[in-house]
């Protein structure tokens, strides 16, 4: 009786394990911008004008205090264990990044609609007709979008 030995599909594991290392999942806003009334403002701009605040808007870190603490406080444990299942099931890395891609979209997507403080001044207020300091055309909002990059 002969045997061969057969490795490819630990072969194939161990190569897709090493990618997983060399590839990211990002979360973001990139190369988007707001309209010609709004001089084409980057989004991502906007973004960091909300999360460090500015000389007339306080800071209101939604991604640091808001999505980060989401992915620190381990409520989205499953879903990075979901990712490394997924490669260790024989999917490919990017295509377990790209199913995972917008969950990781709706919890920012979370962070924003549910950032509270500081509120807008009455002004601000008055002029939008609600106080929800992230959010008056959604264009932020709906612009949160997810890519998978190299490290």
């Amino acid at each position: 009786m002969e045997f061969t030995k057969d490795t490819s599909v630990w072969d194939k594991l161990k190569r897709d394990l090493r990618l997983l290392n060399t590839l990211e999942l990002n979360t973001g806003w990139f190369d988007k911008h707001y309209g010609p009334e709004n001089n084409n403002l980057p989004i991502a701009q906007v973004v960091q004008f909300n999360e460090e605040g500015t000389s007339t808007a306080p800071p209101r870190p939604f991604i640091r205090e808001g999505f980060g603490q989401l992915l620190k406080s381990g409520r989205a444990t499953v879903n990075f264990e979901r990712i490394i299942s997924s490669v260790l099931n024989g999917q490919s890395v990017m295509t377990a990044y790209t199913l995972n891609g917008p969950i990781f979209v709706e919890y920012m997507k979370k962070s924003i609609r549910d950032w509270k403080t500081p509120g807008n001044a009455p002004a601000t207020i008055a002029a939008k007709g609600f106080d929800n300091p992230l959010q008056e055309t959604d264009t932020m909002l709906n612009a949160v979008e997810f890519k998978v990059q190299p490290k």
